[in-house]
């Protein structure tokens, strides 16, 4: 079965085509385009890696993210020191 969504490279070569047209337009001391460039590339980045992400938190402070695969180490790796400490502790 074929999927109708686009593949990521597509989107990625867009953002570095905008991010590209953007710094022109800084270094012409257009700052409004590059201001909007910039913008407008991190939201393809981010909407282009969407899969990745389990939980976004907006704050005061910032932005927070944490992704799928790091939680999955995390949890791998709680397990293995888990396992290790009973082994250790069975002696």
């Amino acid at each position: 079965m074929k999927t109708t969504q686009p593949k990521k490279w597509i989107f990625y070569t867009l953002a570095f085509i905008v991010l590209a047209v953007s710094l022109w337009a800084g270094i012409s001391k257009m700052n409004a385009v590059l201001i909007v460039g910039f913008l407008a590339f991190i939201f393809i980045m981010f909407i282009n890696n969407l899969d990745r992400i389990s939980e976004i938190k907006a704050t005061g402070k910032g932005f927070e993210a944490k992704t799928r695969e790091v939680i999955k180490e995390a949890e791998i790796t709680i397990k293995d020191m888990q396992n290790m400490m009973k082994l250790i502790y069975q002696r």
